[in-house]
């Protein structure tokens, strides 16, 4: 709110000096809670990178380019890396608003090929933008150029139809093709994900389930599973099919726990209450055997990533019902962690708000 107020205050008001302090204190706070040290979910640190781009001070500038084009976040193992798709998006939009002469002042220093990604972005330059996204310097501006090839598509498509399909034909062949390293590849399906659903499931998930029952076991297929099961959640694909990739090919029939909880945040989108029985046995770390038959070989590390992942989704399809199941759950120490309780918590909040919603409706 306080971000909010500071971008539209008219010139009036408070004096220079206090709208300065206010300004950069409020910056400072929105910094803060955009690294995932201190703001685990990134829907809110998205949320933080919009709102530091409304603010557009030079200190909130610099972040955004160090949030879209370094790595930031730590994941799980504690190695830095990029940050999640979304959070770099509402970065990089945050630092379009700025000038041509801003942006060069700004980012030169940074990567001189950031500034010429985003005058091509801001031209709608899709040949140049297929170029960096096909011969990449490095993987933080192949990421970003796929961001920017799917932002265009969409916007060229009623005008400029024949350039809307050539990004389209350059991310559906970055995805499906190429060996990308895997930011790239997450980037490449969340720009994928901002394209009508119909075009999207011709050109990319159609072909790849096609293809599944007889492709090759690489790590390569592994990888553009992970991202196909990210993509089918982000745009709540309800085809059987799809919804069949994730549950029996994703959950039921995989040792990569990071496999599985890809599909499970994929699932919390989908919201299907179908698949709150499984959801509610991967959280309370006793999946039956049909559910996920290798869930005891993982480590207990692995063990817990997946029941958090299961908690988190059942916010969207749980009910009170869950809630006690867990709760029950959290009797067996040995099933259960500070994690799982912190996961537990902001999940049965999400769930008695939206009972308490539907029954104001």
């Amino acid at each position: 709110m306080a971000a909010r107020c500071l971008s539209e205050i008219a010139p009036y008001g408070p004096s220079t000096r206090d709208l300065t302090v206010l300004s950069d204190t409020v910056t400072a706070a929105l910094i803060w809670r955009l690294s995932n040290r201190n703001e685990p979910n990134a829907l809110q640190r998205s949320r933080a990178a919009m709102l530091l781009g409304q603010l557009a001070s030079p200190v909130a500038m610099r972040q955004l380019a160090e949030t879209a084009y370094g790595k930031p976040r730590q994941d799980r193992l504690g190695e830095p890396d990029f940050d999640y798709s979304n959070v770099r998006m509402a970065a990089i939009i945050g630092l379009l608003r700025m000038s041509t002469s801003a942006q060069a002042e700004l980012l030169a220093t940074i990567d001189a090929d950031l500034v010429t990604l985003l005058q091509g972005w801001q031209a709608q330059d899709v040949a140049s933008l297929v170029d960096y996204l096909e011969h990449p310097n490095n993987d933080s501006i192949e990421g970003l150029a796929a961001l920017a090839l799917g932002d265009l598509t969409m916007q060229l498509k009623p005008i400029r139809p024949n350039e809307a399909d050539l990004a389209l034909q350059a991310l559906t062949h970055a995805f499906l093709d190429r060996d990308l390293k895997p930011a790239s590849h997450w980037a490449t399906a969340y720009a994928l994900a901002t394209i009508d659903l119909p075009t999207v499931k011709r050109a990319v998930i159609g072909p790849f389930l096609d293809q599944e029952a007889t492709s090759a076991e690489t790590a390569q297929r592994q990888q553009l599973r992970k991202c196909l099961a990210y993509l089918i959640g982000l745009l709540r694909d309800q085809d059987t099919r799809s919804h069949d990739f994730l549950v029996q090919r994703c959950i039921r029939n995989t040792t990569d726990p990071t496999l599985a909880a890809v599909a499970i945040d994929a699932l919390a989108r989908l919201a299907d209450r179908r698949d709150k029985p499984l959801l509610e046995r991967l959280a309370a770390g006793n999946p039956g055997k049909g559910d996920m038959p290798h869930f005891k070989g993982l480590s207990p590390a692995d063990q817990i990533y997946v029941q958090r992942k299961a908690i988190d989704a059942l916010a969207n399809v749980g009910d009170a019902n869950s809630i006690a199941l867990l709760r029950e759950s959290r009797l067996d120490p040995g099933r259960w962690s500070p994690k799982l309780e912190e996961a537990l918590y902001r999940a049965s909040e999400e769930i008695y708000w939206r009972l308490v919603q539907r029954q104001q409706v």
